[in-house]
């Protein structure tokens, strides 16, 4: 790529200042770049006061300057040290003071980080499909617990900060420990094996305790990947026993975490929550003579307002009255069942006789008699409106020559042929002339 400026006859470059020529190789640079992703080694990292951090990356042939300035600065930059293998993502900038190209980190992470936290949120995402994390199928930690079956590393640092805490809270609390590897590629595997007999053993009644423990100390992601095993959750979420993990440091988050049916930050956190203070459990037991005693002062007095209330109550001092209200309302229960006994033999008495009436009136015969009444009725009706007998008072009726009756003289003209019909017989006519209203 040509970074020089040419004359139009291209015979000669144009001078440049440093300042232009800095200024022009920045342009191209970082409009041609833009966001990048470097994998190297840190080397000469340092904090300055400011809060920015400065720092090269390298590897077999090259190196390449790189900065993490304060806004962009998270709380994982103080495990940042030399080196450490990391991913850095950020812009490529020149910069102009020093005419150097650099890399300006927006995140960073070691390498391989990335697709370790991938398989963690996808194993995560399969266990909590399966319901592994519902508050719902985990246990509650015992009040008292007098036996801890503790999964841990006999050299790590994470047992004696838990004898710790117990043997100052509750130096009578006892422990079973369980040798294991918490680190490497074994670990999980060997922690899985002992932990199903230990389940086996606590289900058929030949170990018994109140709560189980997984711990360890803090460490990179990596160092922590064994408490992310599939198999040692589900054994984990399998154990009949209350869980409590404590497995690095707070912002250390791993799947058996979610599984347990209690996380603790830190080891000694998991001890805390392990334990229930001697003094805490003496000063319960000191109180416990003055409570039996406000206790049974209040049973006492209840018994006695119950005893007083029975001693004046209504039945005790008059049980005939109460037999009087019930004799009382024996006999008002009588006289309305016999009311309404009455009462319904008058109504089906009335129905009876009037279905009687009915049937009287519906006699076979009646009913013929009715029936011809009907019929003489109908056939002087019919009589009545007999046409003929409207001949007979002197009216007639007109035929014309389709043999329909004439109702109008705007249905016939002159000249047409009718028939007048009369009592006694019919007439031939012809129209011979109409005069119309």
């Amino acid at each position: 790529m040509d970074l020089f400026f040419r004359s139009e006859d291209r015979s000669e470059p144009t001078v440049l200042t440093v300042s232009e020529l800095t200024a022009s190789v920045k342009q191209i640079i970082e409009a041609s770049f833009g966001k990048v992703r470097v994998i190297g080694e840190i080397s000469n990292f340092r904090r300055q006061s400011s809060g920015h951090c400065y720092f090269t990356l390298k590897d077999e042939s090259a190196l390449i300057a790189a900065v993490i300035f304060r806004a962009n600065a998270s709380a994982r930059m103080d495990v940042l040290r030399d080196g450490m293998c990391v991913l850095a993502e950020g812009e490529l900038r020149v910069y102009e003071a020093r005419g150097q190209y650099q890399i300006v980190v927006r995140s960073v992470r070691p390498a391989g980080e990335g697709d370790l936290r991938a398989r963690f949120e996808a194993l995560k995402k399969k266990l909590a499909q399966e319901r592994l994390f519902d508050a719902g199928r985990k246990k509650p930690l015992p009040k008292y617990i007098k036996k801890i079956i503790l999964f841990t590393s006999r050299a790590g640092a994470a047992l004696q900060d838990f004898l710790n805490v117990l043997a100052r809270r509750a130096p009578r609390t006892q422990i079973l420990l369980v040798d294991v590897p918490v680190q490497g590629a074994e670990a999980a595997k060997t922690i899985s094996t002992r932990l199903k007999q230990i389940n086996s053993w606590l289900r058929d009644g030949s170990l018994t305790a109140d709560a189980l423990a997984l711990i360890r100390g803090g460490g990179s992601m990596e160092d922590l990947w064994a408490f992310n095993d599939e198999e040692l959750s589900r054994v984990l979420a399998d154990c009949p026993v209350s869980t409590v993990t404590g497995i690095g440091h707070e912002t250390d988050v791993t799947i058996v975490d979610f599984v347990a049916d209690l996380r603790a930050p830190t080891p000694s956190a998991a001890a805390e929550m392990l334990s229930t203070d001697d003094s805490v459990l003496i000063d319960h037991l000191q109180q416990m003579p003055s409570r039996f005693k406000n206790l049974a002062r209040m049973w006492l007095a209840k018994k006695e307002q119950m005893i007083l209330r029975l001693s004046s109550s209504f039945a005790l001092v008059r049980p005939s009255r109460i037999a009087e209200l019930y004799f009382q309302k024996l006999d008002d229960n009588a006289y309305e069942l016999e009311r309404l006994s009455n009462q319904l033999v008058r109504t089906k008495r009335e129905r009876l006789q009037l279905a009687l009436q009915k049937l009287q009136i519906f006699t076979p015969s009646s009913v013929i008699q009715i029936l011809n009444m009907r019929l003489a009725s109908l056939a002087e009706r019919l009589q009545i409106l007999n046409p003929e007998n409207v001949l007979r008072l002197g009216y007639a009726w007109i035929l014309n020559e389709q043999g329909r009756i004439v109702k109008s003289v705007r249905e016939i003209s002159a000249g047409e042929h009718v028939k007048i019909c009369l009592r006694d017989g019919r007439l031939a006519a012809k129209i011979m002339q109409d005069e119309r209203d």
